[in-house]
């Protein structure tokens, strides 16, 4: 569909920035590549998220965020996570917030924004985090939603 070559290619461009950035410095490269997230069910998508497995959480985060049709829901898990101590499921949080802006063109401002500015204060997470707002200007505040 047109929502999902959108979000691929603003995903793409993300991955590109990213691997440019001051921030992607020092990071390994292996450990950037992209995996396909598909739809999880409720239970399935619990129980990744109760793994403690920084890699488990963070698809579980993303599949939702690309897949679910309940916005709200997996804005509050991505807001729960968001200052989880492994530095990609903070990176991941981010993005799943800007998939949720691309997706659905809503999220609650004025409890995400903060939780961004937060985690773009972390210098280990700062261009997803930008990344994520560039993504909610573009697809949220720009169409007036």
């Amino acid at each position: 569909t047109r929502c999902d070559h959108v979000a691929r290619a603003a995903e793409t461009q993300v991955v590109r920035k990213l691997r440019s950035s001051p921030a992607a410095a020092g990071t390994h490269p292996k450990r950037m590549k992209y995996v396909e997230h598909h739809p999880l069910g409720r239970a399935e998508a619990a129980a990744m998220l109760e793994s403690g497995d920084p890699a488990t959480i963070s698809h579980a985060l993303l599949s939702l965020a690309l897949h679910d049709s309940d916005w709200r829901f997996v804005q509050g898990l991505c807001l729960l996570h968001a200052g989880n101590s492994d530095v990609w499921v903070r990176r991941n949080c981010a993005t799943a917030l800007a998939h949720i802006a691309r997706r659905h063109q809503v999220l609650d401002l004025e409890t995400v924004l903060p939780v961004l500015d937060r985690l773009e204060g972390d210098p280990e997470v700062t261009s997803w985090a930008e990344a994520a707002k560039d993504d909610i200007e573009i697809f949220i505040m720009r169409n007036g939603h």
